[in-house]
């Protein structure tokens, strides 16, 4: 199943579309988002670390970081496969009936959500002798998405500790 256009709705429903074609970015723009050789960061990846560091995804609304992933995909610092990727977070989290203006920890939902699916898949194996293949391809989506919002707060803790370093 091709998520883009799912994903491309469900954050479209929160908020418009930029005006340009984020989603056919050139070859320089893909540059940018890898560090350069002398150890200097890019354009984008400090777009990434500047929008993060309004954004903490332990204490967010859907509506929010909905916002979150369309100010990254906006800057080119996400690809239309990141976009879908992390769409599908907030829809999973929606779908579980959540208020999309409510703030919460998007990891320690993904946290519970990766350990509800390990006790099933052991239970499975207990009882149906489910293999090791099946378990590992069953998590892997949790464990990215869990990846992906470890990343988030890791950097917008690293901005603000940065930040107030700079003040101290």
């Amino acid at each position: 199943m091709d998520v883009l256009p799912l994903a491309t709705k469900l954050i479209g429903m929160v908020l418009p579309r930029p005006a340009h074609d984020v989603s056919t970015r050139s070859s320089v723009t893909d540059a940018a988002l890898r560090e350069r050789a002398d150890g200097s960061t890019s354009v984008a990846s400090e777009s990434f670390r500047r929008i993060l560091e309004r954004y903490d995804v332990r204490n967010i609304s859907l509506r929010e970081f909905s916002a979150l992933v369309q100010e990254l995909q906006a800057a080119g610092a996400i690809s239309d496969a990141d976009l879908a990727e992390l769409a599908l977070i907030r829809l999973e989290i929606e779908n579980a009936c959540a208020d999309p203006d409510e703030a919460l920890n998007l990891i320690a939902i993904v946290e519970e959500k990766l350990r509800e699916r390990e006790e099933e898949l052991n239970w499975r194996k207990r009882t149906e002798g489910a293999d090791a293949v099946n378990r590992q391809i069953s998590l892997r989506p949790i464990e990215r998405q869990l990846a992906w919002l470890r990343k988030f707060a890791a950097i917008h803790d690293d901005t603000r500790t940065s930040s107030l370093n700079v003040l101290g």
